[in-house]
């Protein structure tokens, strides 16, 4: 299955990370995009897409940073 997701802030533009573009892996259950603290805070909404369908859209959304080692 081919999938596209995609982290929107509040005007529901897309956030990407500034020196490495879009960076996202995904699993059953999770979704990890590779952003800087200060990215990841603009996110709100997390847009789904699987093809051949629309996108959805789930807005609200917290973002959870890794815990440091």
């Amino acid at each position: 299955m081919e999938a596209e997701f995609q982290p929107l802030d509040a005007n529901g533009k897309l956030v990407r990370r500034a020196d490495q573009g879009d960076m996202t892996q995904f699993a059953p259950g999770w979704i990890e995009f590779y952003l800087t603290s200060a990215e990841a805070a603009k996110v709100t909404t997390v847009a789904v897409r699987t093809r051949p369908f629309v996108w959805i859209r789930f807005k609200n959304v917290s973002m959870e940073l890794p815990k440091s080692p």
